[in-house]
């Protein structure tokens, strides 16, 4: 009996673990597998347990894990563990953790770390916030002693970084003249997918033909490198027909008529902060399905807000129109983006062309906004070159929202509560000319109520205008022109002002005599006093201050005191001090006429 060697495949090992090192791997968004390696030479069990505590949270069902993320976490705990190292700790196990060591290793980072109190408080937070997670999951595997310092990441008081300012209104207005001009050229420019971009007209027919071979190439190809042959070919035919250094004719200029520039997406992404809203890091990051539930106009765009824990995936309802509008913006941008996605396969919107190639997605534009502001020659507001920070967008375009809401919370808060609207969109630097002029016309306008109710007074050099041209006099409205002279000779008085309308008084029924007492006069805004009533005004000032001695403060206060103050610290001061001293001689208790009600108790 013949027999044969028996095989068997290949074992599926996975990858060697490194000596004295805890390996896992994590599923980023774009499906990839980012490989966590941590230390655990020193602390094998303690080390094990925080990186099964890590590895659950980035692998939660609804929580989105990006490279950087992961790698952000890990940093943070391998600060910890350093820290652990470096003082000395003899903590091997989670059960041996005390409240103490997170104070240590709160002083530990002051010392040992140059960056602020937040960084230091996202630091700490991390061992604790794994913590937590493994108390939540198996309850009882921490200290009972522990649990209360979980509960809070520092003693010391917590601290707002300083707020970013917005950008003024004459500075948003060339933001947006310079946006909208790139993105109607990068229009222009950009031949569609299925088309070829023309050459420029001025060229050679010879030029134009190595142009033309070179555009189908990129259009066949995807990308030409400024050394390819084709590039080679046309760039030796400029210049033997006289167009050496033609910028229309450099690597970045012909590719530039196929695909987005990076100045192309800046200019995108700030007509869209600006217009919409929206944060840069979630515009940066816009899918090219964006668009969703287009009606009346209107249209949503969903986004990723990687901060919103749990709450990752958001709409916002934006104009839809012509390119002017947000909606009309990003469909703008879907079709110029087409020809560069089909290359690279890509469902992110902005994907646009380099030097070297094709970018799928922006990561940043700090640069790409140096070269934007230098291309539209920008300056802020004391005409210096710009300084384009993205992340001010957003501010200043809550600036402008909350000057159209006059400033109410309850409508200008969108997208957060209303106590982070007025801590970090409201109280800004830019807004606070719109705050100061706010409470300035509202001390006006508590000013000129607080004068409806007050006399109007006219002293002895007004009155001479007033006589000497009665036509131009403002005296009051209820007074004719040709009745001016005969109200200051006393045609009208009242026992102490004269009174500009008896029979429409403030305190009454129109067309019926003024009920009050007469010292209301001193409160209605129907009196006239001028210096001719200051003897009588004096002399009731006189009896106010006896009937003080006779009646309690209470009733005197409620039936005195406001027209005592107002003749004593109102009145009288604004009159000439020898006008009122010959007012004072003339003042007798006989000037005055008092009905029962201003003697009875």
């Amino acid at each position: 009996m013949s027999g044969r060697r028996a095989s068997f495949p290949p074992p599926e090992t996975a990858p060697p673990r490194p000596l004295g090192a805890v390996r896992f791997e994590v599923q980023v968004e774009s499906g990839e597998r980012v490989t966590v390696v941590l230390d655990d030479r020193s602390r094998p069990r303690l080390v094990r347990a925080f990186a099964a505590s890590l590895h659950d949270g980035l692998t939660a069902p609804g929580v989105v894990c990006t490279p950087t993320k992961i790698r952000t976490q890990v940093d943070q705990l391998r600060r910890f563990f350093h820290f652990l190292d470096a003082a000395g700790e003899t903590v091997d196990t989670i059960a041996a953790i005390e409240p103490g060591l997170f104070d240590r290793y709160e002083a530990w980072l002051k010392q040992n770390t140059v960056a602020g109190a937040i960084f230091r408080r996202h630091l700490l937070s991390r061992p604790i916030l794994l913590l937590r997670r493994m108390e939540e999951l198996e309850p009882g595997v921490l200290p009972p002693t522990l649990l209360p310092r979980l509960t809070y990441l520092s003693l010391e008081p917590y601290k707002n970084s300083r707020p970013r300012d917005a950008y003024s209104g004459a500075v948003a207005a060339r933001i947006r003249r310079a946006a909208r001009t790139q993105v109607v050229e990068a229009g222009r420019r950009i031949a569609l997918e299925g088309h070829l971009p023309p050459p420029p007209a001025d060229l050679h027919p010879i030029v134009k033909e190595h142009f033309q071979r070179l555009v189908e190439g990129i259009a066949r190809d995807g990308w030409a490198m400024s050394k390819d042959p084709l590039f080679d070919s046309m760039r030796q035919r400029a210049i033997y027909y006289g167009a050496p250094r033609r910028k229309d004719l450099s690597c970045v200029a012909v590719h530039a008529r196929f695909y987005l520039t990076a100045v192309d997406v800046v200019a995108f992404i700030t007509l869209l902060s600006l217009g919409a809203g929206l944060e840069i890091e979630c515009l940066r990051e816009l899918k090219v399905d964006c668009l969703k539930n287009p009606a009346r106009g209107f249209i949503d765009i969903a986004y990723l807000k990687r901060r919103a824990h749990g709450a990752e995936w958001k709409t916002i309802r934006v104009r839809d129109g012509g390119a002017t509008t947000p909606g009309g913006l990003v469909r703008l941008a879907i079709r110029l983006t087409a020809r560069a996605r089909s290359r690279l396969g890509s469902d992110r919107l902005w994907v646009w062309g380099c030097l070297n190639g094709l970018i799928d997605g922006m990561t940043h534009g700090t640069v790409a906004a140096q070269y934007f502001v230098r291309d539209h020659d920008l300056v802020d507001d004391q005409g210096r070159v710009l300084r384009l920070e993205l992340s001010r967008l957003r501010k200043t375009y809550k600036a402008e929202w909350y000057v159209k809401t006059g400033g109410q919370l309850e409508t200008f808060a969108q997208g957060h509560s209303v106590a982070v609207a007025a801590e970090h969109y409201a109280d800004i630097p830019a807004l606070k000319s719109v705050h100061e002029a706010t409470i300035v016309a509202a001390l006006d306008d508590a000013l000129a109520i607080a004068h409806l109710d007050e006399p109007r007074i006219v002293t002895p050099s007004q009155e001479a205008a007033i006589r000497n041209d009665p036509g131009a006099a403002d005296l009051h409205a209820a007074v004719a022109t040709n009745a001016v002279i005969p109200f200051l000779d006393g045609a009208q008085d009242v026992w102490l002002a004269g009174c500009a309308n008896f029979y429409e008084s403030p305190f009454g029924k129109s067309g019926q005599a003024c009920p009050s007492p007469f010292w209301t006069c001193l409160d209605c805004p129907n009196a006239v006093i001028t210096a001719r009533k200051l003897p009588a005004l004096i002399a009731f000032m006189s009896f106010t201050v006896e009937q003080r001695e006779v009646l309690a403060s209470d009733d005197w206060e409620t039936k005195f005191g406001r027209a005592h103050r107002r003749i004593r610290n109102q009145i009288l001061p604004a009159f000439p001090k020898s006008t009122v001293n010959a007012a004072r001689a003339d003042a007798t208790a006989d000037l005055l006429y008092l009905p029962p009600e201003a003697t009875a108790p």
